[in-house]
């Protein structure tokens, strides 16, 4: 595994790329699938022409006004597909990784940006600017603020109040198994001249590298995958996880317990969720109390991949070209396939509106292509 310090190898958006792309495809559920939810009426209205290349794998952000897409890869059209069985290589990045432009959906208009916006973790948007773990990115003037800490991390940086908080290691801290102190770090993002504020974990180091974050009102949610048993001695077993809330006002840790649950989370309008794989391809989906750690009964939804979650709290499951999205009486219902079969492309919330953009498929001779088409969902009624 190489590491990278401050930084996260990966990406409100969920970024789900083809064979041969920086990311791999999520694999298509058994033919014992379920067969799904219902589809739900609506349309797929197209975006006007945007002023990028075509790519997949591209970030999105909403800023409350725009859309904000950059970096992404574009595949070879004339490459080889990969193998079914192997592991194919992200291809070296193009001139389509510095492009970025905003989408105005009232006014139904692109321009392009100067600069570019932060790609070393899922961004979000915060306090007028484009943030991750890496540095801050203002789209109106394009210049941007490295703000790395000195922590391995890999999970999702979180935007609570204030502030910007990274989960990482720390290895000056101690180690165990060759793994570093679990560490948190809070930066104030409103003031210019604030310093990393880190604050180590109340238990040992856990022995593993694994971390799990997700906003949650004041807190962050936590959650450790420990191998060290001084660490899981509460059930007095060799591995957990474990769940903690991060109160970065406070620099204060909670302890919530051994978790049993494997859970992929992810967070929006104040409240958190998980997904669990089941084994026959699909996804069902719980609510997480960030105050005491439980986990609400599963709720399957008939689908399969990962939770792309607006900023008001609407959830949408995006399993490469398959998206489906949960209705306000907790039902999920499947949208209209995307028009022109775009692969997987970039999904984003838009306040209340679902757009996706790009795209890149493996679609047989020539062997792969990339998109540029955008689309917004429009309910029927």
């Amino acid at each position: 595994m190489n590491r990278v310090r401050g930084a996260l190898p990966l990406v409100l958006v969920l970024l789900l790329a083809g064979c041969g792309v920086a990311q791999e495809r999520p694999a298509r559920p058994p033919a014992a699938a379920p067969s799904g939810p219902p589809e739900r009426a609506g349309w797929w209205e197209a975006l006007p022409a945007a002023p990028l290349l075509p790519r997949g794998g591209a970030q999105a952000v909403w800023t409350g006004t725009e859309v904000v897409f950059w970096g992404g890869t574009a595949v070879d059209p004339l490459a080889e597909p990969c193998p079914p069985t192997a592991l194919c290589g992200a291809p070296p990045p193009g001139p389509e990784a510095a492009e970025a432009a905003a989408y105005d959906p009232l006014t139904r208009s692109w321009r392009r940006l100067t600069g570019t916006p932060p790609s070393y973790g899922r961004a979000r948007w915060a306090h007028g600017r484009i943030v991750d773990q890496s540095s801050a990115y203002d789209p109106v003037t394009g210049s941007s603020t490295v703000h790395l800490s000195n922590l391995l991390v890999y999970a999702e940086a979180q935007v609570v109040g204030p502030d910007l908080v990274v989960v990482g290691w720390d290895y000056a801290r101690g180690e165990v198994d060759g793994v570093g102190q679990v560490v948190a770090a809070s930066l104030d993002l409103t003031d210019p001249q604030a310093q990393w504020r880190p604050v180590e974990w109340p238990l040992p180091p856990p022995g593993s590298e694994g971390v799990q974050t997700a906003a949650a009102g004041s807190d962050v949610l936590v959650r450790v995958w420990a191998s060290n048993p001084e660490v899981c001695e509460v059930d007095r077993v060799s591995s957990c996880y474990r769940s903690l809330r991060f109160t970065p006002s406070t620099g204060t840790w909670t302890d919530l317990g051994v978790s049993p649950d494997a859970l992929q989370l992810a967070s929006g309008g104040g409240r958190v969720w998980g997904t669990v794989a089941g084994d026959d391809g699909s996804t069902s989906v719980a609510e997480v109390d960030p105050a005491d750690g439980s986990v609400s009964p599963a709720v399957p939804t008939g689908s399969y991949g990962g939770l792309v979650v607006s900023e008001t709290g609407r959830l949408a499951l995006v399993g490469g070209p398959t998206i489906v999205v949960m209705s306000e009486d907790g039902t999920w219902t499947r949208l209209p396939a995307v028009p022109g079969d775009p692969g997987s492309p970039s999904v984003v919330w838009a306040g209340d509106d679902l757009v996706v953009w790009g795209g890149s498929a493996t679609v047989g001779e020539p062997a792969s292509r990339n998109s540029r088409d955008g689309w917004v969902f429009r309910p029927a009624g």
